[in-house]
């Protein structure tokens, strides 16, 4: 880069920082009216990128690809610069602005700058056109924080391969699938699926979808058939054949029933001490817990756990170690601010956001209160505790403004990514929402126990605790007294997805005909199965999209036993998180520890020792 090229894109840059400067003060303004001075305005602001792109594209056609930009913090990231790397082939992009990015080709390299990158996740189109000549096209980003401290490094780059392909040299055929066809039903889980061979291809991928769940892929191989032990319920499956030189080609969907066992998880202990209560901090297996109570998972790796007994917040970092992460172990009471000097009662439940952003439930304070893990990064740098919703002591269920809103012991928590905060009100029987500015409004209306579906006017709840959010903005909630999950919907229609109101009881099956006894936590994985800490009965239990209900963890009887997950027991866990590798993290608070439990196949198919494609196949 030339001189004049460098001067040019600095220019740039100065200009942003500027104009963020000014927005500094506006934004800083805004928040400090809606927190404790303590924790009003952030310099720390955790961007990440990642990018979205087609597996193949024929050459010379035009194809999207979606930058992922993800404000971490709970405040906006001012003066964002997204830095773009295209191979000589492509041609970069035109020009172009949308209500967040201004994108443009300073001194020869594509860039898009932001003022102001609101909490959550914005998205940058750029349309590209494929070169003429087929190829393998690789795409970089990288992003920098011009007006802010960016802590966390590994998420500021991102790269994405294309493969471009000729459309005249590419019609090959779909596999053809010959077992198991629609409507097999297998006496057991092994099932050896087999398709029809396709000329030229050099491999073929397998993709199953287990009760409504998103696509998994089950494996690759170079044959036309693969072993595999499927779960208990209806699967449905495909394969794709897949080319060097041309894009994947997918076969029909198949639907099949398997008579198999659950998967299999292996649990094991993660920190604490089995059968010892305390507030020791120190390496897992030397530290203690009074009651793990509620868990929650940052982008990090970072386990942040409500040891309700303690009033504490303690935390499991990814090495291991247990710490303190504000409270005072066994001192109640309700005083904002950093770390130690801060105070809490009773918290029941917790959520986290992906930047370490938390919240939780001060149940016995009747407040919702946030976490803030870096301080302001102006005049503190060190976690700081801030009433958001809710008066400590004054127990009423109230919507309102800030600290004018009241709880009655809340006890179930949940955040989405934009920072709005989802309640269940416990004591209230009622579902609450907290927007990114505090506004405290209820989902439903009756603060009446008991029980009925409908509209969210009408619906009634007994004592619900465990929430979760999805995607698509589906609530679903433990409501624990009446022994059933629940969803709320967008539309604000609530239905009862599995268990018998009023009934409690340890059996699985679909939707109405399972039985659960008091459940508490929920939480979601990626494939949009509801995992539930079923309290009453010692056990963690799976609602697939469907409604089948399936034992993964658990006896039935409370006891503290590790090794295969049907087997292993547990003793009330009423905590439950899964991680970025899908591992289901159990605070097991009866036994005063942290669990893990981690999923293999039940049993494992055999190994299948052909060469392996080298190439992806598109995403389903």
């Amino acid at each position: 880069m030339d001189g004049n090229s460098r001067l040019g894109r600095w220019t740039h840059r100065i200009h942003v920082i500027m104009r963020t400067h000014s927005l500094r003060a506006l934004v800083a303004g805004s928040v400090m009216a809606l927190l404790p001075a303590v924790v009003a305005a952030h310099a720390t602001v955790d961007v990440g990128i990642a990018l979205r792109a087609p597996d193949a594209v024929a050459a010379g056609s035009p194809f999207i690809v979606t930058t992922l930009v993800t404000d971490y913090a709970h405040d906006p990231a001012l003066g964002t610069l997204v830095l773009f790397k295209f191979p000589p082939s492509l041609q970069q992009p035109k020009k172009f602005k949308n209500a967040v990015w201004n994108c443009d080709s300073v001194g020869g390299v594509f860039q898009c700058a932001s003022e102001s990158t609101p909490p959550g996740v914005s998205s940058i189109d750029l349309n590209l056109v494929a070169p003429a000549t087929p190829a393998a096209i690789d795409i970089q980003a990288s992003q920098e924080s011009l007006a802010n401290f960016d802590p966390y490094a590994p998420n500021d780059t991102a790269s994405v391969s294309v493969h471009v392909y000729s459309a005249a040299a590419c019609s090959p055929q779909s596999a053809v699938i010959a077992f198991p066809g629609d409507r097999t039903v297998l006496t057991g889980g092994h099932v050896v699926m087999s398709w029809s061979p396709v000329a030229g291809a050099i491999g073929y991928r397998l993709f199953t979808a287990v009760e409504g769940a998103a696509s998994k892929i089950l494996g690759d191989t170079t044959n036309t058939s693969f072993a595999a032990d499927v779960p208990l319920g209806s699967t449905e499956w495909w394969v794709d054949a897949l080319f060097d030189l041309c894009p994947a080609t997918s076969s029909s969907h198949a639907h099949f029933v398997s008579n198999g066992a659950a998967l299999q998880w292996s649990v094991a202990d993660l920190a604490g001490q089995a059968g010892v209560s305390g507030d020791h901090d120190g390496p897992g297996a030397q530290a203690t817990f009074e009651n793990p109570s509620s868990l929650g998972i940052d982008t990090y790796g970072n386990i942040l756990v409500t040891d309700s007994q303690a009033s504490t917040i303690r935390t499991i970092g990814p090495d291991g170690a247990v710490s303190t992460f504000a409270g005072q172990a066994g001192k109640t009471g309700s005083v904002d601010g950093t770390q130690s000097f801060s105070k809490m009662n009773h918290p029941e439940a917790i959520a986290v956001a992906p930047g370490g952003f938390g919240y939780f439930a001060d149940s016995a304070n009747d407040t919702i209160r946030q976490y803030f893990p870096t301080g302001d990064g102006i005049q503190t740098f060190i976690p700081a505790v801030a009433t958001v919703a809710g008066s400590a002591g004054a127990s009423e269920s109230k919507d309102g403004q800030g600290s004018a809103a009241r709880f009655d012991e809340p006890a179930g928590i949940a955040v989405t990514p934009d920072f709005t905060v989802y309640v269940s009100d416990t004591g209230a029987n009622r579902i609450r929402k907290i927007s990114s500015t505090g506004a405290v409004t209820s989902l439903t209306e009756s603060s009446t126990a008991g029980f009925s579906d409908g509209n969210a006017a009408e619906a009634r709840f007994n004592q619900p605790t465990g929430i979760a959010v999805d995607q698509s903005g589906n609530i679903f909630i433990a409501d624990t007294e009446n022994h059933v999950i629940r969803r709320l919907a967008a539309d604000g229609s609530v239905i009862t997805i599995a268990g018998s109101p009023g009934v409690a009881g340890f059996s699985d099956g679909r939707g109405g005909a399972a039985l659960f006894n008091r459940p508490t936590a929920l939480a979601l994985d990626a494939s949009g199965n509801l995992y539930v800490a079923d309290t009453g009965n010692d056990a963690i239990r799976q609602v697939a999209p469907s409604g089948l209900v399936t034992t993964m963890i658990g006896t039935g009887a409370g006891g503290h036993e590790n090794g295969a997950g049907r087997a292993a027991m547990l003793n009330v866990p009423t905590g439950l998180a899964v991680d970025a590798v899908g591992r289901l993290i159990i605070a097991d608070g009866g036994n005063h520890v942290v669990r893990v439990a981690t999923l293999a196949a039940q049993p494992p198919p055999p190994i299948d020792n052909t060469p392996k494609p080298r190439r992806r196949a598109a995403q389903h």
